[in-house]
């Protein structure tokens, strides 16, 4: 047997071998920085992290995140992409534990019309979003800050799927809509006459954007550790802003979302990605109090699912800069 077949069947066997130690699957769906896992392993930024921890991280897309969300509530998939309210409340049936914060919205979801001048114009009027989620949360922030009645003043309707809700206000059928991007940014670049009326970056914190594993996954240490070091790495890509690496996970992103260089950028901007000792530090000292409010919101206007509770727990870093795995817990 010659040495470069030797060669081939060695790297043959030690490829099966890799994918056989341990396989996460991660379920995500259409929002810049979830988005953002996709395009990085497509721009082959994970190669490396993968081989050292001796897994591969596999990713199921979704066009649309409620579906992602059921695939990972039914036990499909080990981990899934969603914001600290959704876990608390698509996710509950599934205890579950967050293991990555990525970001906050700062102005990756808003409130948009085609007509109204401001929030107060709105009053007597339809607003459209997917209900009992980080859209209608948004909604009675900005009415509680503008004096108004969340569920009096106007009426809220409810559409089942984000890109329904884009394709209906894009065809003119409804006035006014929350939602995020990349539905956001492709209808605030439309000539018709609309204006964003407020956004997430009126609500630092308020959104918090992560990645979250099933409490009961197998190898979950080692599956955590993955996840985290895949992020790192694109936190770290997209601060860095220039680079053989950069280039290529921006034109990978911008064609898994279909938009332009400059969209994918303006997306990217619209939230606080946390280099990891900003993340240890937003855990640590802003997220309680965040969270508390979020889940009193959640509680109060009827979105948990009955008998949820969730844990934060202390920061487990050691002398590591990050936390090693768990940020909190639902049950």
């Amino acid at each position: 047997m010659n040495k470069f077949l030797i060669s081939i069947l060695s790297m043959a066997a030690a490829a099966t071998l890799f994918a056989s130690e341990c396989e996460l699957t991660l379920t995500t769906s259409a929002y810049v920085n979830w988005n953002a896992v996709n395009a990085s392993k497509k721009a082959g930024l994970y190669d490396a992290i993968e081989k050292e921890n001796n897994c591969r991280l596999k990713i199921v897309y979704y066009p649309d995140y409620l579906q992602s969300l059921n695939y990972f509530s039914t036990g499909s998939a080990d981990a899934v992409t969603v914001t600290n309210l959704d876990q608390m409340t698509a996710l509950a049936s599934r205890p579950s534990v967050s293991v990555v914060l990525q970001d906050y919205s700062n102005g990756n979801d808003g409130l948009i019309s085609r007509h109204g001048k401001s929030v107060k114009e709105l009053k007597g009027q339809d607003i459209w979003m997917v209900t009992k989620s980080i859209s209608e949360q948004l909604w009675v922030k900005i009415a509680q800050k503008e004096g108004m009645d969340p569920y009096r003043d106007v009426t809220i309707k409810h559409m089942d799927l984000d890109s329904n809700l884009r394709a209906a206000y894009d065809a003119g059928k409804i006035n006014n809509i929350v939602t995020w991007n990349p539905a956001l940014e492709y209808l605030v670049q439309q000539t018709d006459s609309h204006k964003t009326l407020a956004s997430s970056a009126d609500f630092p914190g308020l959104i918090v954007d992560m990645i979250v594993m099933g409490k009961n996954v197998a190898d979950f240490d080692k599956k955590a550790a993955l996840l985290r070091a895949c992020w790192d790495r694109t936190a770290e890509v997209v601060h860095a802003g220039r680079g053989k690496d950069y280039n290529a996970f921006m034109t990978a992103i911008a064609d898994d979302m279909g938009s332009s260089l400059g969209e994918a950028k303006t997306m990217l901007n619209g939230a606080k990605i946390f280099t990891p000792t900003e993340e240890t530090d937003f855990y640590a000292h802003e997220l309680p109090e965040l969270q508390k409010d979020t889940y009193k919101l959640a509680a109060d206007n009827e979105f948990l699912a009955e008998s949820v509770s969730y844990d934060l727990n202390g920061v487990k870093g050691g002398d590591k800069a990050t936390p090693q795995s768990v940020f909190f817990e639902i049950h």
